[in-house]
């Protein structure tokens, strides 16, 4: 029984080891996503030009995006206001491009 007892501490003794060397190296995973987003995020921030990423899953599905704040900027709305939001973005540019489309060409 002894030996039983010892051999499960040592299990359970190895376990919590192997867990604590995954969540650390998650947490080094975690910071070094975050750094190069920090980063990414900096240079986008210095392009002239809207950078806009659209995410979709293999079924087309929309599982994300991504929109520069030069996109608030350009329309002159306060810095956050579209966020990386795809809906507000569509609203504001939609009717946008229907009015320019309008001036552009008008009906005969």
């Amino acid at each position: 029984m002894y030996l039983s007892d010892r051999l499960l501490v040592i299990i359970m003794g190895n376990y919590l080891i192997d867990r604590m060397q995954a969540e650390e190296e998650l947490r080094k995973t975690q910071q070094a996503a975050e750094a190069s987003k920090a980063q990414f995020d900096q240079i986008v921030c210095m392009v002239s030009d809207i950078v806009w990423r659209y995410d979709v899953n293999t079924k087309g599905e929309h599982i994300g995006s991504y929109i520069s704040l030069v996109a608030d900027r350009m329309l002159g709305l306060p810095i956050g206001t579209i966020g990386n939001s795809f809906d507000k973005i569509s609203l504001i540019f939609i009717p946008m491009t229907c009015q320019l489309r309008r001036k552009r060409f008008p009906k005969r």
